[in-house]
């Protein structure tokens, strides 16, 4: 690829956004306007699951490995440091010339050899630890990491930035892209929204609220509608600038929401999934997964092939003409073809993908895991559920196909 051709990318993950808090997925309480066109406009991967959890998809997403390879395996106490030796990328990108920028949540290292800035991000803009409004960041025992007006780190300085986080992080972003829109540049905007604490302007969740909606499950949402809002923001930037046919904008969530599955007794909705973050059903591991490149993507299709966070290194590096890591194994693979066409969907091959994640220094077998393929998947290496006929996994099949149990109990263990 010449690089003349090369897109830019800008590959955009929320942080406990559930499948369903897109009025593109059913959502009857919010509209999203701009992440519908942003789907409509390309290609809306159905199939993949993320997470469950923020650190293990974050480290897939960079490395385009399995989590337990990288040691960022969990949110804390050690197990969110991702292994310097890594291979990110970031530095895949920038040694293929690329512009590389982060604004936002890294969750993988907050000291040296393991920040953003120390592999491959030429420019950081970020928070510490897991979020604002957490042990482990910035200002956290001085009260003073609100979700407006944060103390942030600019390329290793601490700094206070004027504004709502993910109004700050999005600007940062474009800011950027306006100064680099000259070379291909990659920003990875990974805002903390919208994680809890529920923090957001009135004038966001006010209108909802007016609509009947108890004011938890109304912040939730307005914290939905400000990332849309933003979306539609940078998708102008882009327009303005005249790079919008050749970035390709990524657009994703690190796992499915958290806390119950209701909020003050009204149901959070999520297109009929079953459960929520942390665990291996649907609810907290389907994530809206968009693709919108208008110079080679087509427009409004949908897949759905079993694909992950660990499909991402080697999908942008193929799409940029970057050099995967030869010196490891990497995990996923590139879905170009699918997406365009090349490969049609009925060819494409078989595959079977792994998640696991509970707390501990080691993974303890058939606790937090599944299996999945086209049809099938296996949690915790006993519950058993056919994904085309029940999509909510409300019927465990196991008893009536241990032949398909055993198989995928054997992939399991080889894995």
């Amino acid at each position: 690829m010449s690089s003349a051709a090369r897109p830019n990318v800008i590959f955009i993950i929320m942080d406990d956004l559930a499948f369903g808090d897109l009025s593109c997925h059913g959502n009857p309480h919010l509209q999203t306007p701009h992440l519908d066109a942003l789907r409509a406009g390309g290609i809306s991967l159905t199939g993949t699951c993320s997470g469950p959890v923020c650190t293990p998809a974050r480290a897939s997403v960079m490395t385009g490995r399995y989590a337990y390879r990288t040691r960022a395996i969990d949110t804390y106490n050690g197990r969110s440091t991702m292994d310097p030796g890594e291979r990110t990328l970031a530095q895949v990108l920038a040694e293929a010339g690329y512009a590389t920028c982060i604004s936002g949540k890294w969750h993988l290292g907050d000291n040296y050899p393991s920040r953003a800035m120390d592999l491959g991000f030429q420019e950081a803009l970020v928070h510490n630890g897991g979020g604002l409004r957490q042990p482990g960041n910035y200002g956290f025992w001085e009260q003073q990491d609100s979700y407006t007006d944060p103390l942030l780190s600019h390329n290793g300085h601490l700094v206070k930035r004027q504004g709502y986080c993910t109004d700050i992080f999005f600007e940062h972003a474009m800011a950027y892209i306006t100064e680099h829109r000259a070379a291909p540049f990659f920003v990875y905007l990974a805002t903390n929204a919208p994680h809890t604490p529920l923090d957001v302007d009135e004038a966001w969740y006010g209108p909802l609220m007016a609509k009947g909606l108890p004011e938890k499950l109304a912040r939730v949402y307005g914290m939905v509608a400000n990332i849309d809002w933003n979306v539609g923001r940078l998708m102008a930037k882009l327009r303005d600038l005249k790079l919008d046919d050749n970035t390709l904008v990524v657009y994703t969530s690190d796992h499915g929401p958290c806390g119950s599955a209701s909020i003050d007794g009204k149901p959070r909705f999520n297109s009929g999934l079953r459960s929520t973050k942390g665990t291996p059903y649907q609810g907290g591991v389907k994530v809206p997964s968009f693709w919108h490149w208008p110079a080679e993507l087509p427009a409004g299709r949908v897949l759905d092939q079993p694909t992950g966070p660990i499909d991402v290194l080697p999908t942008i590096a193929a799409a940029t003409g970057a050099k995967v890591p030869n010196d490891r194994q990497i995990d996923g693979v590139n879905l170009l073809p699918l997406m365009t066409g090349a490969t049609p969907p009925a060819d494409w091959p078989e595959r079977t993908l792994f998640l696991q994640w509970h707390r501990g220094n080691v993974p303890v077998p058939w606790t937090g895991c599944l299996v999945r393929t086209q049809r099938w998947k296996l949690i915790n290496g006993a519950e058993l559920y056919d994904l085309q006929a029940d999509p909510g996994e409300s019927t465990n099949v196991a008893t009536q196909n241990p032949a398909v149990v055993a198989e995928l109990r054997q992939r399991y263990e080889a894995w």
